[in-house]
């Protein structure tokens, strides 16, 4: 496929989620080759994309019941640019999750105002970048947290802990990330733009949008069922770099970086807000932040969905899956209300943003103690 030529890791645009009432589309890639000539395949292929929209119905009215409710609903949500039409059916904003510095070197020739006008890309309204730092920022702040969290009872005792845990920048990002969230939900619920979400290699920080976008949009990902779908969708098939990210790669160690339990840590902030929106608990959640990259998993194993196969780590592994669905009434939650989910809209604010206690004051780990792996792999004998 030329597309997959034209982008970094092959990774050419690629439909992710479809909203059946209004046609709006979610699209995740990783961003052109450098220097890379434009291609008239990438140029049909994000043109298919918007063609793909179906035409508004009454929702594209700007006083309709939806588009109110909507409209509140996101009314913090950041906007990056300024230029976005309103209530545009049919047209794609693309979604950079680096910096304007970063990306305007890598795609200059389609930002802000001039991607309106582009001709290679002449169903872009927008080029909007969502400022999320790279993986080595994320990882920076995680090890400072870590630094927080072994120090926690002499921190405690001065009084110093509100500040360094502020200092972090852990819960900002985390916050942000919920900001831009919200951007993009406003872009497709309200104004009805399909969007596409990239970055550099398209494997992390889009990852984490894609996902937290869908969990927000999609009541069916709310559901156990669905967030282990979605894991499996936006992590593991679009091949995120586990392997690496955990520390493991010896020739790139320096790559190490826990996006992933980032992306954990900020679906927990939204179950925190909406816990009746949500079938599964803290426990879901918990279980794969501990073992996203502790090695016990096959699951999380290798770099991507190839490497996997060719390793047949699902005959010589244990899936984290297993785990999940021989517990499942552990990962239940009680407050769960199915009957009238629709999209919800959390509240990105510092505020609202809290510390997973489970995960950061719990010196007592119940899943060692549970026993489920040693029952799992006899029943699987």
């Amino acid at each position: 496929v030329e597309s997959a030529r034209f982008r970094h890791m092959g990774r050419l645009p690629t439909m992710v989620w479809r909203d059946v009432a209004t046609g709006v589309v979610l699209c995740r890639s990783s961003e052109p080759l450098n220097g890379a000539e434009q291609s008239d395949g990438d140029t049909k292929l994000v043109a298919s994309i918007t063609a793909s929209q179906l035409k508004a119905g009454n929702d594209n009215d700007p006083g309709s019941p939806r588009a109110r409710q909507d409209s509140a609903g996101s009314a913090d949500s950041p906007r990056t640019s300024g230029d976005l039409s309103p209530r545009t059916s049919g047209s794609l904003v693309v979604a950079d999750c680096r910096s304007k510095n970063v990306g305007a070197s890598a795609f200059g020739w389609l930002t802000g105002k001039t991607a309106a006008k582009s001709r290679a890309y002449p169903t872009v309204s927008s080029l909007e970048y969502l400022e999320l730092g790279n993986y080595e920022v994320v990882c920076k702040s995680y090890d400072q947290m870590l630094d927080l969290h072994n120090t926690v009872d002499n921190t405690e005792r001065y009084g110093t802990f509100p500040s360094q845990l502020l200092a972090t920048g852990w819960l900002e990002h985390q916050r942000h990330l919920l900001s831009c969230v919200l951007f993009i939900i406003d872009l497709m619920s309200v104004r009805k733009q399909s969007v596409l979400v990239h970055a550099d290699l398209g494997g992390d920080h889009t990852s984490t949008i894609a996902s937290v976008v869908q969990l927000c949009l999609d009541p069916y990902f709310r559901t156990l069922d669905g967030f282990v779908h979605l894991v499996e969708k936006e992590w593991l098939s679009f091949g995120h770099k586990f392997q690496t990210r955990a520390g493991r790669n010896r020739e790139h160690p320096e790559q190490r970086s826990p996006v992933f339990r980032q992306f954990l840590e900020t679906s927990w902030q939204v179950l925190q807000q909406m816990p009746h929106a949500f079938e599964f608990n803290e426990e879901l959640l918990y279980v794969l932040w501990e073992h996203c990259y502790s090695g016990w998993f096959g699951t999380f194993l290798m770099n991507t969905e190839r490497d996997r196969v060719q390793a047949d780590l699902r005959c010589k592994s244990l899936s984290i899956w297993s785990v999940v669905d021989h517990n499942r009434s552990q990962y239940l939650n009680p407050e769960f209300k199915a009957d009238g989910q629709g999209p919800i809209y959390p509240v990105a604010c510092s505020r609202q943003a809290q510390l997973w206690p489970k995960l950061w004051f719990s010196w007592y780990n119940k899943v060692h103690e549970a026993g489920w792996a040693q029952r799992v792999a006899r029943s699987s004998c």
